[in-house]
């Protein structure tokens, strides 16, 4: 095995290189359907579902770590007494 490309911020393999018995492979990891495939299976539709899932992955972590901010219930108790 050998990884050829990573991501996130544990640089998890998202992409490895396979070899043996005089043969060669790649395969990529599916974060959507949490599978590893043969690169030559991963179909338009495949790579379109992964990249909204990613995009959605993203947008919850961005609001995890920068939550909306309720104006109704953040006051300092006694200010507005």
């Amino acid at each position: 095995l050998t990884v050829l490309d990573t991501e996130g911020a544990r640089n998890l393999s998202s992409q490895i290189g396979v070899e043996g018995c005089g043969k060669k492979g790649v395969y990529v990891y599916l974060a959507s359907t949490d599978t590893w495939i043969s690169n030559a299976g991963v179909t338009p539709e495949m790579a379109r579902q992964e990249a909204e899932f990613k995009e959605a992955q993203e947008k919850a972590n961005e609001e995890a770590l920068d939550p909306p901010i309720d104006t109704e219930s953040t006051y300092q108790r006694g200010l507005d007494e």
